[in-house]
């Protein structure tokens, strides 16, 4: 494959039209023709089948698309970045945070900064922590936020705060009435557990297993979103982290310390080997400011009082 070929494929996929494509490429409708069967015959597959004056695409080129987007993404990001390396302090910085952090707590801090930075542009994104790392490593955003579980040789990643699990209970549960859920007091639950590598999934079934408590996990899942909706309906009970819950506080659920505390980090990504100071650095020592100093990120602190203290939402 060459660029000319995706740049075709692209176009018509957009388009879902030979014809159309070739008014917006500026060529010949044969020639974007020639160009799409010669990709299909180094692929070794079709992408398109036609339906009267429509081109539909194949599952593979459809699949072959969304692979194609990744890379004009990055791609974009590499020519945003080019532009603005004459341009510090302005420029155009892209921020890719966990939703709890993204919906919640990240906005005032970008605002306070804008203020400073008046003109740079901001794109905040959010995403669910499994793909914070990914999108990091294809050049698609400048700074990440969120449980990363995975290291990657093109990234730097840093520890800037420690998170504890909450359980949530939905209301009317015979826990809800309780001041700290305990491991003991999951013996029988339901549970909508987290994913298989989730960290607090791996501590807590470490510590079921070792209690020797029997609870079921009749569903798991990688989106915390998804535990805080199933708790709502009342399926079950969950561990996830508080951002996460204070950040769906309209579902009908209450949130409850948990003991033994089960803890992760959350982090910061950036690129590895930074040449010069940008604005994404800037930004980084706003955050650990706004981290050190703001009364309103809402981590549970390490001590009895906080530990034993309850929320409804």
């Amino acid at each position: 494959m060459n660029f000319r070929q995706i740049e075709v494929f692209r176009t018509v996929m957009q388009t879902s039209s030979v014809t159309a494509a070739a008014q917006k490429l500026n060529v010949t409708q044969p020639a974007v023709s020639k160009i799409l069967a010669q990709l299909e015959a180094a692929l070794g597959f079709k992408l398109f089948t036609r339906h009267g004056r429509t081109l539909v695409a194949t599952e593979e080129g459809r699949i072959l698309y969304t692979e194609v987007e990744r890379s004009f993404m990055g791609l974009n990001h590499l020519t945003r970045f080019a532009q603005s390396l004459n341009q510090l302090p302005k420029g155009h910085l892209v921020i890719g945070a966990m939703p709890a952090l993204a919906n919640r707590w990240l906005p005032s801090v970008l605002a306070s900064f804008l203020r400073q930075f008046t003109d740079l542009t901001v794109s905040l994104k959010s995403i669910e922590s499994p793909r914070v790392a990914e999108w990091m490593a294809n050049g698609q955003i400048d700074l990440g936020l969120g449980y990363v579980e995975y290291d990657h040789p093109s990234l730097s990643r840093e520890t800037i705060a420690r998170m504890d699990a909450v359980c949530i209970v939905p209301k009317g549960h015979r826990l809800a009435a309780s001041s700290v859920v305990t491991i003991g007091d999951l013996e029988g639950q339901t549970l909508i557990a987290a994913g298989p590598t989730n960290r607090y999934r791996l501590e807590l079934d470490r510590l079921l297993s070792l209690q020797r408590i029997n609870c079921v996990a009749q569903v798991d899942t990688q989106s915390s979103s998804v535990q805080c909706a199933l708790v709502h309906e009342g399926i079950g009970v969950a561990l996830v982290d508080y951002l996460s819950a204070v950040d769906h506080n309209h579902l009908n659920f209450v949130i409850k310390p948990f003991s033994p505390a089960i803890s992760r980090d959350l982090y910061l990504l950036r690129a590895a080997n930074r040449s010069r100071v940008t604005i994404a650095d800037q930004f980084v020592d706003h955050l650990r400011i706004a981290i050190a100093g703001a009364n309103n990120f809402e981590f549970p602190r390490s001590t009895p009082k906080a530990r034993h203290r309850s929320r409804e939402c």
